[in-house]
């Protein structure tokens, strides 16, 4: 008698084992891997933001496989767009170093974002062929439509459902509604984009209902607002949308080092900051029953090469692409005995560097140059190309516009509502109070040492992202001439530290607050 009971005892042991076993494989646990914002940087940086050792190598494809590589749970790896371009290695592949390493690291989907358009529908087109990922964007559309000829480009995919181990995901891909005014018009003359909060309404509601999805994830390259500013970011979706279980964001570079839980409909929101320099890892605990998430782990994972390692596969794949760069980017054209220092929307040394160079290969009374053209500042020493490209990744030109000195005003009025918005100039100087209201706030402009007289015409250079009406500037269009000099803007900048090094850097406000002056 004792021995059946021990029998079912052990009998009973092994079943409840069992049972918990099957469980654990209908995900209790589902892992999330997600990065944003690469811009085609396939191999580690020098991370010249950390103070202690600036020479400290992080980020690169091959690190962030090293970790993903060793998941032995079901795991999604997303990427909420800017993908391919904005490095070196991006540009000069055209992308192709990026789409290989994504390949390789086998990515479930990646959002468009506005700088997949940098060299055009017709290259993001070929990247999305070749990319075994689907590339996500539910809110572009054709602006102009052929009878039966779909209404959707062909690279853009509204969205896709993922079944990992018995729990359907449905995966929303939205991009900015600005972008025709973050990359050239003429790349995007043909498209229109829609409001991303209406895309994930209608879409988010379908899954839920018709597809039966048990999670709903939005991959926005949207962005996450700062105080002060003021668009519909990921926390606006995350409130207007019920149903949403997780935002994976991108767009505006954030490093949310814990992630953001929206307290109305505990919707969580994450994003990586930029340049693969972390990685996003989220840990869901599922319900076994209602497969809805019943905790969450986040943890930001900053990628260094010598805390992780590198996979030796990756580093192989992209090694051709590495050496096929440095080839083309190694030759030194100047020096600096100072930091040629840069912070987006602030005074920035080779903001004002940019503008000299451009006024003076123009030949022109002023120059104007935005502050979201420079990615990066330039440290002190050597000057090599790839410093150059690096700080000024996009092909922009040099044009010389004429205009009158009332659409000059209008354009630094424009620039003044926004910091992100601000202008480098040269060849002026201007005072305004930000404390009064927007498109009202300068005091006095000069050019040449003269006041500015608003019917005077002038001869100003700028870039070619500009002159099309860029970064949200359509005065630049209503310009009486317009002449592109076919000059890159980096290699003005170049051509101007040469002529000057080595170089004794010195900070200088040009357009200067007077408060409540």
């Amino acid at each position: 008698m004792r021995g059946i009971k021990f029998f079912r005892f052990v009998f009973y042991c092994l079943f409840l084992t069992l049972h918990a076993s099957l469980f654990t494989l209908h995900a209790e646990k589902l892992v999330i891997y997600h990065t944003n914002d690469i811009h085609g940087y396939i191999s580690p940086r020098e991370a010249s933001f950390h103070k202690e050792n600036p020479k400290r190598l992080i980020g690169g494809f091959a690190v962030l496989a090293q970790i993903v590589r060793q998941e032995k749970g079901p795991y999604l790896l997303l990427d909420s767009g800017d993908l391919f371009f904005g490095s070196p290695e991006g540009n000069l592949t055209n992308g192709e170093g990026v789409l290989e390493a994504a390949n390789a690291l086998g990515y479930d989907a990646v959002a468009v974002g506005n700088h997949e358009f940098d060299f055009g529908e017709k290259r993001l087109l070929a990247l999305s062929k070749k990319l075994k990922a689907p590339l996500l964007a539910a809110n572009i559309m054709k602006r102009y439509v052929k009878k039966e000829e779909p209404s959707r480009p062909e690279y853009a995919t509204p969205y896709i459902i993922k079944e990992k181990e018995g729990v359907k995901v449905g995966i929303i891909g939205l991009i900015t509604q600005n972008t025709p005014v973050l990359t050239l018009p003429r790349h995007v003359r043909r498209l229109k984009f829609l409001r991303p909060v209406n895309s994930a309404k209608e879409l988010a509601g379908r899954l839920r209902r018709e597809e039966e999805c048990d999670l709903i994830i939005l991959l926005t390259h949207i962005g996450f607002a700062k105080e002060g500013e003021d668009f519909e970011d990921d926390r606006y979706l995350a409130r207007q949308v019920p149903g949403i279980d997780l935002i994976l964001g991108g767009h505006s570079h954030t490093r949310l080092t814990s992630a953001y839980q929206e307290p109305k409909n505990k919707t969580i929101i994450v994003q990586s900051g930029s340049y693969l320099s972390a990685l996003d890892k989220l840990e869901l605990t599922l319900d076994p029953k209602t497969k809805k998430i019943k905790k969450f782990e986040h943890r930001l994972i900053d990628l260094w090469v010598d805390e992780i390692g590198q996979d030796p596969k990756i580093l192989r794949l992209i090694e051709p692409y590495k050496n096929k760069v440095n080839q083309q980017l190694s030759r030194v054209i100047g020096r600096t005995q100072g930091e040629l220092s840069h912070a987006r929307g602030e005074d920035s040394i080779l903001g004002n560097l940019i503008a000299d160079a451009m006024k003076e290969q123009a030949q022109a009374d002023i120059a104007m140059h935005n502050t979201g053209g420079i990615r990066s500042a330039i440290p002190v020493g050597e000057i090599s190309l790839r410093h150059l490209y690096t700080a000024f990744p996009f092909d922009n030109t040099v044009v010389v516009l004429e205009l009158t000195g009332g659409q000059i005003k209008e354009i630094l009025e424009n620039s003044l509502t926004e910091q992100k918005k601000r202008m480098y100039v040269s060849g002026l100087s201007l005072r305004y109070r930000s404390s009064r209201p927007k498109g009202h706030r300068i005091a006095d402009i000069s050019i040449g040492g003269k006041p500015l007289l608003v019917t005077k015409n002038y001869t100003v250079a700028t870039n070619s992202f500009l002159a099309e009406g860029g970064d949200g500037y359509p005065t630049f269009l209503r310009a009486s001439r317009k002449d592109d000099l076919g000059v890159l803007v980096r290699d003005a900048a170049s051509q101007w530290i040469a002529k000057r090094s080595p170089l004794n850097p010195k900070s200088e406000t040009r357009l200067i607050d007077l408060r409540g002056n």
